[in-house]
């Protein structure tokens, strides 16, 4: 992957991933070993949950419900 980067690209676009492991652990994550070395930007993108999402807007209106006293 480094290589291809080299051929001029402006930005390697990375999905993150929780990759945990023995593999993992001795050889350092992709994305990590990719970001470090990279002679270019590197842009970690980590996927949409819709179901965290949805939780995160409940307690931010309801955080502003309370502070509103409404």
């Amino acid at each position: 992957m480094l290589q291809e980067a080299e051929n001029g690209y402006d930005l390697i676009v990375l999905g993150a991933s929780v990759e945990w492991g023995i593999k993992e652990y001795i050889t350092g994550m992709v994305t990590d070993r990719v970001a470090e070395q990279a002679n270019t930007s590197v842009l970690i993108v980590r996927g949409y949950n819709p179901s965290l999402q949805n939780r995160r807007l409940r307690t931010v209106l309801s955080n502003l419900k309370e502070a509103l006293n409404y």
